[in-house]
Formats: structure tokens, sequence, C-alpha cells
């Protein structure tokens, strides 16, 4: 499977976000920061800013596919990918990291 067709999975499980939880955020401190993030506060909500990201998907948002060159990552995953949603990076240099889980990637 080429990166454009691994984006187009990811882009599909996404849409499916309301039948399935395919995005979390990978970890409490995460959303902790978020939280206490004053700019990222003016956002909205960790649920409101996952709800942008989606949406920005949704409305034919980019996604980047990236190779995983990080060692201690390799051997849980062959990809990762990128979305920049503007009404974050517009506001907020911080880098939010959400999982999508196999589990919830469409095999067709």
């Amino acid at each position: 499977m080429d990166e454009s067709e691994l984006i187009e999975l990811v882009r599909k499980a996404i849409g499916l976000h309301e039948t399935s939880l395919c995005l979390e955020f990978v970890n409490e401190k995460l959303v902790r920061r978020i939280r206490d993030d004053r700019v990222l506060q003016l956002i909205g909500t960790p649920k409101e800013i996952r709800s942008l990201l989606i949406q920005n998907i949704l409305a034919g948002g980019t996604i980047d596919c990236r190779r995983e060159t990080r060692e201690e990552y390799q051997d849980r995953r062959e990809f990762w990918f990128r979305v920049r949603v503007p009404a974050i990076c517009n506001r907020s240099s911080t880098s939010l990291s959400y999982r999508m889980t196999t589990e919830t990637i469409p095999r067709s």
C-alpha cells in the first residue's frame, strides 16, 4: 500500500468518528498541557480541539504521511500522520499528538 492509499484510509477512519473513537490524545499529560495553555484555552477544550481536527480533515485538510524514523517508535508503527489545523496553528506553536488505533482503520 502506498502513502496516498494510507492517507485515504486515515481520512476514511476519521470520517467514521461518530461511530468510532479513532482519535485519542496520546496521553493525559498532553490533555493537561492543553487545559493549561492560555492560547489553546482560547481555541477550546481538548474535546473541541479534537473536533476542529476532524472538521478540518473532513473538509479536505491536508494529511501528511511520514515514515517513522524514531527508533523508540519503530516497533509500534511504520508511519505517522500530521495534520495542520489553521485555527490552531495560527495561534499556537504547540504540537498536539493523537493516536489512531489500527482497529479503527477500515480494511476496504
